[in-house]
């Protein structure tokens, strides 16, 4: 007791000698809640679909250097979530397993975390620790940058709806690039503009630090260059009209220097990301994304980024990775609002920030449009006459500059296959969000103190109605997360995270305690038998699936993932007659098909690799008929609001699986 004593006086002996402010104690406080609750809210989440390869891969860059593996994403972020099992020894992907050589990541992962010396769990937690650290770093940027511009109270305003924002706790621990890139780029164009108005050597190697780490990040790195290149035409403008700008005093020298610096700058950390690595391994050796087929949609780019292979300019690895972030983002499967497409929607990204931000966020970036005394709307109205900005407006403007360039280029690409995408755009807006905060605490009225308080509650039981399932969030513009499988589903819904939720539910489920069958039609990469075993496959796209492990379907339960519900990625969405021929003529194809049996054994005997391939090809017609009959009903259950849970008799089973087309068609 006299030590714990002892101990208590000198840590309070300790915070009285070197008088930590009370503003920075408070920022740790809502930080670390911040934290808690991402964290907490992945306790019980499984593998999500990105998670898997980023884990494996970064591992295997640190022990292996096979570079070849995840070359799409950015190194840095898949380094550093790997970095808690390199240091504590955990067994690496197995370089003499069989997929190996095709660099088939998905199947080398899955032996990695689920056959290692120690619980998946324990390393998953391990990594998502690692990766919140983005989280924690983008949090203390928000609010220095806040409070540069509008003060403490903005500052705190600003860091209070990120820390409690869904899309930061949902994306945050999850083991990706995202949020990494979201950090890094917004760093990167703080210290670039900070370099602007400084000028000094301190600020231009920030800068290119900064830049170059973004470089490793992910690959949106390069909406960073006309950015820049606008921000400078911006303050050359300033200068001309007579307000120096620091870096003009000699532009000739500073603007080659700064070019110069950020260029080598970025080859330095990008090759030593790479481990320095020239011709020693084979160029694009990657059979997911091989270079032909990446090659032959990319066209004269190819042959550009070819060229800078071969002549060492970058590493192999980092332009193969370049190229096929190129050619996924011009064809990706995609689901808007009951419709599916490969070349996505300009409409996407407006309509997931709508329905997936905050209402309070919606709210503060609808004042900030229309307030006379935001800097948005000083800037538009003042754009002509940088001279007459205030300071502070002023220096608002890299922000703006990045969120407009950031959605124009969201809106043209054909990738949308998640809210994410658009994270960068986020802590712009809560930035901006201390100009509203600070005139709300600082006025002298009770009214305007009420309302930022009642602005900040709103952003905070918005979050606790959610949580812990932040991925799900959809606000009350449609309805919640209930109606969030209607317009939107992948990440920005179901990402394979709610497999140890449905096993909690099955666990308490009188039917299925009573035995009934379980169907699982899952979309991810988690392990169906460790965190799901009483369920059978109905289908599986994902990793690790091979032909023939689906179940015959029977009366019973039906766990669908809402992806697979709305088939983003088993087009043609819409159940049609010629898919009715296809259908009923493979089923007739297949052996061991009888009135009691609608399904072939193929454990008990093997099949060649033509009836594999029929069957598969049954398994996938048999869940798109079954997929257009549920989305006509409304779901039992829903785990996470991810999974949809439906309980069909052997009737409805038969009807919708087996029966005629009228039968189906009838069916209600």
């Amino acid at each position: 007791m006299g030590s714990a004593v002892r101990l208590s006086t000198q840590f309070a002996s300790l915070l009285g000698r070197h008088r930590i402010p009370w503003h920075l104690l408070l920022v740790c406080v809502i930080l670390l809640v911040h934290v808690w609750l991402a964290l907490w809210s992945i306790t019980n989440k499984s593998c999500t679909a990105d998670e898997l390869p980023h884990m494996a891969a970064g591992h295997a860059y640190w022990t292996h250097h096979a570079y070849q593996l995840h070359p799409e994403n950015g190194i840095l972020p898949q380094r550093w979530a790997a970095l808690p099992a390199y240091l504590s020894s955990l067994p690496a992907p197995d370089a003499t397993h069989p997929a190996w050589q095709k660099s088939n990541i998905w199947a080398v992962a899955v032996p990695y975390l689920y056959n290692n010396n120690r619980t998946p769990e324990m390393i998953l937690f391990e990594a998502r620790c690692a990766a919140v650290v983005w989280n924690l770093a983008l949090g203390v940027l928000i609010y220095f940058w806040s409070s540069s511009l509008f003060g403490r109270a903005g500052g705190f305003f600003s860091l209070t709806l990120y820390s409690l924002c869904p899309i930061f706790l949902a994306n945050g621990p999850l083991i990706t690039s995202d949020t990494c890139a979201t950090f890094f780029l917004c760093a990167s164009l703080g210290a670039f503009w900070r370099h602007l108005h400084t000028a000094t050597t301190a600020s231009l190697l920030l800068s290119i630090l900064a830049f170059a780490l973004c470089c490793v990040a992910k690959f949106n790195v390069i909406l960073l260059l006309p950015v820049f290149s606008i921000i400078l035409c911006l303050c050359w403008i300033r200068q001309l009209r007579g307000t120096p700008v620091a870096l003009f005093k000699n532009p000739l020298k500073n603007i080659s220097l700064g070019i110069f610096g950020h260029f080598c700058g970025a080859l330095l950390v990008i090759w030593s990301f790479y481990g320095f690595e020239t011709g020693k391994s084979p160029a694009f050796q990657n059979d997911h994304f091989t270079w032909q087929e990446i090659a032959n949609g990319l066209g004269w780019k190819a042959e550009i980024l070819q060229r800078i292979a071969d002549l060492h300019l970058l590493p192999k690895y980092y332009v193969h990775g370049f190229a096929t972030v190129i050619e996924m983002s011009q064809q990706r499967g995609a689901f808007l609002n009951g419709e599916c497409s490969l070349t996505g929607w300009p409409q996407f990204f407006p309509f997931a920030f709508l329905v997936k931000s905050t209402i309070t966020l919606l709210v503060v970036t609808l004042i900030l449009l229309v307030w006379k005394e935001s800097p948005l709307r000083q800037i538009v109205m003042r754009a002509p006459l940088f001279q007459r900005l205030s300071e502070r407006n002023y220096n608002c403007l890299p922000l703006i500059c990045f969120f407009v360039i950031y959605w124009l280029s969201s809106i043209t690409l054909n990738l949308n296959i998640g809210q994410r995408h658009i994270l960068p755009t986020y802590p712009v807006l809560y930035i901006l969000a201390g100009c509203l905060g600070a005139w709300l605490l600082g006025h002298r009225l009770i009214w305007p103190r009420l309302a930022a308080l009642l602005l900040l509650s709103s952003q905070a039981v918005e979050n606790a109605l959610i949580a812990p399932h932040y991925l799900a969030h959809f606000n009350l513009l449609v309805g919640g997360a209930d109606n969030g499988y209607f317009h939107l589903v992948d990440s920005s819904l179901d990402w394979g995270q709610d497999l140890p939720g449905l096993q909690d539910w099955l666990e308490q489920d009188p039917q299925a305690r009573a035995g009934a069958p379980v169907h699982l039609a899952y979309f991810g990469v988690a392990s169906i038998p460790r965190q799901v075993p009483k369920a059978g496959i109905l289908i599986n796209i994902m990793a690790n699936r091979r032909p023939g492990d689906a179940i015959e379907a029977k009366a019973g339960l039906y766990c669908i993932s809402a992806t697979m519900l709305q088939q983003s990625y088993l087009p043609p969405r819409d159940w049609s007659m010629p898919l009715e021929r296809q259908y009923q003529g493979i089923r007739r194809q297949i052996q061991n098909l009888g009135p009691s049996s609608n399904y072939p054994n193929t454990a008990d005997k093997g099949l060649g690799a033509e009836e594999l391939s029929r069957l598969r090809v049954f398994e996938k017609l048999r869940f798109m008929r079954l997929a257009s009959f549920l989305r006509r009903r409304a779901p039992d259950a829903k785990i996470g609001y991810s999974i949809l849970v439906y309980r069909l008799n052997q009737q409805e089973i038969h009807s919708a699986l087996y029966g005629t087309w009228s039968e189906w068609a009838g069916l209600k």
